[in-house]
């Protein structure tokens, strides 16, 4: 429940429930929902034989919104080759987007523009939570379960021994 104070008492007046977890509300994406993609990703990786840098930079492409300065999206150009493809679609530390510009270059070799992609690390709960889905979907299209029971059942864990340190 996201919502000023009155909302949230007026909506914590009408549940069932005994406890809860408040918290401070962030637009960022939460450290649950980061941890629920990558291990949905690295699941993922395992049944695709690829790896988890591969699969997060292909979803990115297809969900992440370009990154901005001024204003302006951000672009930079690299070689169009193999090898500059491969390196970008392996990167975890840049996360690009190939267009279809290409420059001819000095040096003989053609150079590809590619949109600079905003890092999941700085999406809000919106962009995160349409990075997750599409990692579920894939999940779903490989025939293969996501992994929320296992972070459910973590949770409830988690609230259990606190709730068993609360009462003493």
């Amino acid at each position: 429940m996201i919502g000023s104070r009155r909302d949230v008492i007026q909506w914590l007046q009408n549940q069932k429930h005994d406890m809860f977890e408040v918290r401070e509300y962030s637009p960022k994406r939460s450290l649950t929902a980061n941890d629920y993609y990558w291990k949905t990703l690295t699941e993922l990786a395992q049944v695709l034989h690829c790896t988890t840098a591969y699969l997060h930079n292909r979803f990115l492409r297809e969900c992440a919104p370009p990154a901005t300065m001024g204003g302006q999206v951000v672009y930079t150009f690299l070689p169009d080759t193999a090898q500059a493809m491969h390196e970008a679609e392996e990167s975890t530390t840049f996360h690009i987007k190939p267009t279809s510009q290409i420059r001819p270059g000095k040096n003989g070799i053609d150079y590809r523009a590619y949109i600079v992609l905003k890092g999941s690390s700085e999406f809000n709960s919106k962009e995160m939570g349409a990075l997750i889905d599409r990692a579920v979907e894939a999940c779903k299209d490989c025939e293969i379960a996501p992994p929320p029971t296992a972070i459910i059942q973590a949770t409830l864990e988690k609230m259990a021994r606190k709730e068993e340190r609360a009462k003493g």
